[in-house]
């Protein structure tokens, strides 16, 4: 199946720029912590650092979770652009991929904030901090990796829809990598506190993707 050919492009090229435009930025800003962070797929060197610093978020991780949300919601954009609740819209592409950028963001800033709220609330722990900002920095990692994909896709008029899921795959696929090594780095403290870990992946992790499937779920 091939990917119907778009009337326009401009969306995601203007997107694009800007996404370039951040990238730069982000060297500009700290040169040394974006080699590290690029060489974040095979080496750890980058988390190691923020280990040493006093705050996990500066302005550069700031940056960093500002450019996945942008790539995020290309992928979004590109998946429902032809749906009816989006299509009946009468604006220019591009303002409709920031509409879904700040929904994104203010989704993603609603579910940090209540995650830190809870682990204020009831243990304080520096672990479950740490793993706050450990898996925003490693989703904003993946979904780096998935931009060459879509760049193929979009100008690419023989792109096929194969290589969409393979992209969604191969993100998937890292992250929970990721994510299970930093289990097994812990394991010894997780285990110790095992109902406190289901009960927080159930409420937390589970729950929100639940309520927003039953939302927006299109049948």
């Amino acid at each position: 199946m091939s990917v119907r050919a778009f009337s326009s492009y401009d969306w995601f090229t203007i997107s694009l720029v800007l996404v370039l435009i951040v990238l730069v930025l982000l060297k500009f800003i700290n040169t040394g912590k974006y080699t590290l962070l690029a060489k974040l797929a095979y080496s750890n060197d980058y988390l190691s650092l923020k280990d040493k610093e006093s705050r996990f978020f500066t302005l550069f991780e700031y940056l960093v979770i500002f450019l996945a949300h942008l790539i995020a919601a290309q992928f979004v954009y590109f998946i429902v652009k032809d749906m009816s609740y989006v299509s009946s819209f009468n604006i220019y592409p591009f303002f409709k991929l920031l509409i879904i950028f700040t929904l994104l963001s203010l989704l993603s800033l609603l579910k940090y904030q209540l995650e830190k709220l809870v682990n204020k609330c009831l243990t304080d722990s520096d672990m479950l901090s740490y793993y706050q900002f450990y898996k925003q920095i490693l989703w904003s990692y993946s979904i780096f990796l998935g931009l060459p994909f879509l760049v193929f896709i979009i100008y690419n008029p023989s792109g096929s829809l194969t290589i969409l899921y393979i992209s969604f795959g191969f993100m998937a696929v890292f992250y929970l990598f990721k994510m299970l090594f930093l289990l097994y780095k812990n394991r010894s403290l997780l285990i110790r506190n095992w109902y406190y870990l289901i009960l927080y992946l159930c409420a937390l992790e589970i729950a929100p993707y639940f309520f927003l499937y039953k939302i927006f779920g299109v049948s």
